[in-house]
């Protein structure tokens, strides 16, 4: 049986509102899943930045190199659509309510297609007094979940 696959970030060129004319430039940095290959490295993929839209060949964990800039209508790429036909409704349901990025969408078709039973997938995070409040999916079977809530206890400082 292979291994779950890995959510990382990739970098982009675009800024947030909130960081632009700043000292400290910080970009712009999407959540991606890629799976593993026989030979352990991640698979090389196409993303789109959440953001701006600019595509990325995604090479290997938190790296990519930029395929087009700009708004970019891509249609290769699988998108929330495409993985909500290949779940069962409850899924879908789950996923939608906690509006979830495609690369959580993806996670979720990988452990469901290759039964990761028992993985534990992150909806929702939020800081709330220096502590990570999560929202914690449980795939149990095809057709049974858990959700529950889980207060990270580790201090972070921001």
């Amino acid at each position: 049986m292979n291994s779950p696959g890995i959510k990382h970030l990739i970098e982009c060129h675009c800024t947030l509102k909130i960081y632009e004319g700043s000292d400290n430039h910080l970009y712009h940095k999407f959540p991606v899943y890629s799976k593993f290959g026989k030979n352990g490295k991640i698979v090389e993929k196409l993303a789109q930045c959440n953001h701006c839209q600019t595509i990325h060949k995604v090479y290997d964990i938190c790296k990519s190199d930029i395929i087009r800039s700009g708004k970019d209508d891509h249609r290769t790429s699988i998108s929330k659509e495409d993985i909500s036909y290949q779940l069962s409704d409850k899924i879908n349901n789950i996923l939608r309510r906690y509006d979830c990025d495609i690369s959580t969408w993806e996670q979720v078709l990988d452990y469901c297609e290759n039964e990761y039973w028992q993985q534990k997938i992150v909806l929702n995070r939020e800081i709330v007094e220096g502590k990570y409040h999560v929202k914690v999916l449980t795939l149990i079977s095809e057709d049974k979940v858990k959700i529950e809530n889980k207060v990270i206890e580790n201090d972070i400082n921001i």
